[in-house]
């Protein structure tokens, strides 16, 4: 992965993949930090910040 971004796709598509309901990726500013919100088996909402740490 180049940059950041390509990891929050990678880690959007992961959600996805593993049968997470409800998983959407946050676009541009004012988002918190937050990156990735899903909602897990027991209808939780969570949410992710990815962070590049290179």
């Amino acid at each position: 992965m180049e940059n950041g971004s390509g990891f929050e796709m990678y880690l959007y598509r992961l959600l996805i993949e593993l049968g997470y309901s409800g998983v959407y990726k946050t676009i541009g500013s004012r988002d918190f930090g937050v990156d990735i919100v899903f909602t897990d088996p027991v209808g939780v909402e969570n949410v992710v910040q990815a962070k590049d740490i290179r």
